[in-house]
């Protein structure tokens, strides 16, 4: 048995047993990456699929104009359902877009994005579809957890708060996301995120907006693995800025201007200068402090349309 919201519900594999057949997608955009894209090949190949009538498929969409991804895949084929598409065009956007289409061409039910840096649950893709399933869900993600294989710094960890199966979210991120095809209509990911990223943010919220059914599924599980230089503070300081500011500038691309966001920023901004003398270095409170600073900072500017430049390629 497993639980669902509180409640005691069927196994995965019985509750989805008698369902009508289904085809999945599975969809990996990469760039460069041969190396973590063969490790999540490998998990990918040992996922369980024991829903008698699903069927599903690996599509790996290559960002590299050099082809990066084409001996990856190769290697792979003969182990698992795996092709390859190119896409030369640089940006993430393009990606995403191309894994849409051609899901749709290959007439699949839904489609599963995973990044090529993580890993997924042996389980995930079938707790994605029971959470799918029981709650008549177009958008479902899960929790994307780290993994460290060092000495991680305290100040690191993430204390994120405890959703129920089936509650509604009101973003999710392509790291771990099922889209039910049927539902998209004509929405495609926005090329104004191309390089910067956020385009998922904005993308789950245009859906949302639309009336989309988006939930969380909480044992849907995918990890990251994080190296020693992923825990530098500067490192982090810079992403948590990145991050705030363009989901930030995603979501009011969706909402319109929200004065909120900005108030919001602007006092995480002084709740962090008020309490930074307070905050010794190099402890973990001056460092939760600073990033709490950098928070507030990407939202503010995020509120009124301001982002900063960069790869999201070459930053993820």
């Amino acid at each position: 048995m497993s639980e669902i919201d509180g409640a005691r519900q069927p196994s995965i594999a019985l509750r989805l047993a008698d369902s009508r057949s289904l085809h999945v997608v599975i969809a990996v955009a990469t760039y460069r990456r041969p190396e973590k894209l063969a490790v999540l090949l490998n998990y990918l190949e040992r996922l369980e699929l024991t829903r008698p009538a699903l069927t599903t498929e690996i599509l790996v969409v290559d960002n590299d104009d050099r082809c990066s991804a084409a001996p990856v895949v190769a290697a792979a084929e003969s182990a698992m359902t795996v092709s390859l598409l190119s896409e030369p065009r640089r940006g993430v956007v393009h990606a995403r877009n191309a894994a849409l289409e051609a899901a749709i061409v290959r007439k699949a039910d839904y489609l599963a994005f995973i990044d090529d840096d993580d890993y997924p649950d042996s389980a995930w893709l079938l707790r994605l579809l029971d959470t799918a399933t029981t709650f008549a869900a177009d958008l479902v993600t899960g929790p994307v957890v780290n993994v460290f294989d060092f000495d991680a710094p305290s100040w690191l960890a993430t204390n994120e708060r405890t959703r129920k199966g089936g509650e509604p979210v009101a973003e999710a991120y392509t790291c771990n996301l099922l889209i039910r095809l049927a539902a998209l209509g004509q929405t495609r990911f926005d090329e104004a995120f191309n390089v910067t990223g956020g385009e998922d943010v904005e993308f789950t919220r245009r859906l949302i907006a639309g009336g989309a059914n988006a939930v969380w599924s909480p044992r849907a599980v995918v990890y990251t693995p994080r190296i020693p230089a992923e825990a530098e503070f500067r490192r982090v300081a810079r992403q948590t800025y990145r991050g705030c500011n363009i989901g930030t500038v995603a979501r009011t691309k969706v909402e319109g201007g929200n004065v909120w966001l900005t108030v919001k920023g602007l006092l995480l901004m002084a709740w962090a200068l008020i309490t930074m003398p307070a905050a010794v270095w190099p402890t973990r409170s001056f460092h939760r402090t600073v990033l709490r600073f950098m928070s507030g900072a990407g939202i503010a500017r995020g509120a009124i349309g301001w982002s900063n430049p960069g790869s999201w390629w070459e930053d993820n």
